[in-house]
């Protein structure tokens, strides 16, 4: 899910809670369902598509992430933006077809970046955009998402101790025993 191999991690004697984690990864597709900008039928394409004519209905969890992400692009001074899709298309992320853009194209993208332009309500949730061309991806906080949702149902199931991971680059550990979870950590290069 989300381009990353999600996997949960339990000691043998937790086996018992093979179920759970299994319920907790299908969360995780679940949610990849709906928050994905690569699937036109989830919640964030549908906001991509309609947002700019009026406000969009989204789940509940939707408008509260996203209400979050603008508390993160506030609190970075605009930093963290999860209205960058026009500008990754324009430099070819969105397909792995990489390339340097001329200047213009990216000056058109960067007329199209902007959370301020995003417009979250919780009640009812529903999500509006002050122009067109503004889309939302919420890839730079996704798996962590999708981890803390995973932790939730596995929390809710009784279990105490596992090992989550997306990918290996965000990971999220439940109690431990001993010395706690072991995790290595290695260099690309």
């Amino acid at each position: 899910a989300m381009a990353c191999r999600f996997e949960i991690t339990l000691a043998a004697v937790d086996g018992a809670f093979v179920p759970a984690a299994m319920r907790a990864l299908d969360e995780i597709d679940r949610l990849e369902q709906e928050l994905s900008v690569f699937i036109p039928t989830s919640a964030i394409s549908g906001v991509n598509r309609d947002a700019a004519s009026g406000p969009v209905a989204v789940p509940a969890y939707v408008a509260e992430l996203l209400t979050d992400c603008g508390r993160v692009h506030r609190d970075t001074d605009g930093a963290f933006d999860v209205t960058t899709t026009p500008l990754s298309r324009c430099w070819g992320f969105l397909r792995r077809e990489a390339r340097v853009p001329r200047l213009e194209a990216i000056e058109d993208a960067r007329r199209h970046v902007g959370f301020g332009a995003v417009h979250v309500s919780a009640d009812p949730p529903s999500v509006a955009f002050s122009r067109p061309g503004i889309e939302v991806s919420l890839g730079a906080v996704g798996k962590g998402y999708a981890l803390d949702r995973a932790r939730s149902v596995l929390r809710a199931s009784g279990v105490q101790h596992a090992l989550l991971s997306a990918g290996g680059s965000s990971i999220v550990a439940l109690g431990g025993r001993g010395v706690g979870w072991v995790v290595g950590v290695g260099s690309l290069l």
